[in-house]
């Protein structure tokens, strides 16, 4: 028998799968496109990252439909109405925390091209010496990225003087694309 408050977990559900199999024949559907003119703040909390929002929608869909259709299996098909609210707002809740943790889980395993800082882009940024040179003018240096990572870059002293020592707070100068190297002082 056909239960009709599981209807809105199966509808989304089926429409992913529609999608899905255009998307393999060739047919893309941006439709989440209308968005790109909107306000950005609400969408900040719906789609963490904007490459992403297929992704971050499609992930929502599957986990509202999952978690819908299992609540609404545990309440029995004889549950009042008000019961199967609660049912879709718990699923819903769910999957939002879902699909956005798992965007942001995702950003982290794949950053997107314009997280990565470039090496020319690390000039004016100050950087630990982590080995001064064995042999010749070049050592290496770590640097702290405001993301929260780090790089370690080969460094040169342009400064008057001995290279600075093991631990020596520096700064990056200039950066050298064909010896892939930074100024230090």
């Amino acid at each position: 028998m056909f239960d009709l408050s599981a209807a809105i977990y199966w509808i989304p559900l089926f429409c992913l799968f529609v999608i899905a199999g255009l998307y393999v024949f060739g047919i893309e559907i941006d439709a989440l496109g209308y968005m790109d003119n909107r306000d950005a703040g609400w969408k900040q909390l719906l789609f963490p990252r904007p490459d992403l929002r297929g992704l971050t929608a499609a992930l929502f869909i599957a986990v509202w439909s999952a978690t819908g259709l299992s609540l609404n299996i545990a309440a029995g098909s004889g549950a009042a109405w008000p019961t199967h609210l609660l049912i879709a707002a718990a699923a819903l809740a769910a999957s939002w925390g879902i699909s956005y943790s798992g965007t942001l889980l995702i950003d982290l395993i794949f950053p997107s091209e314009a997280k990565r800082p470039r090496r020319a882009d690390l000039i004016g940024e100050s950087a630990t010496i982590l080995d001064p040179p064995v042999s010749g003018d070049l050592g290496r240096a770590r640097v702290h990225l405001p993301s929260g990572g780090s790089i370690t870059v080969f460094c040169k002293n342009i400064g008057d003087g001995e290279f600075p020592p093991e631990g020596a707070v520096v700064m990056l100068a200039a950066y050298d694309e064909e010896t892939n190297t930074f100024d230090v002082f």
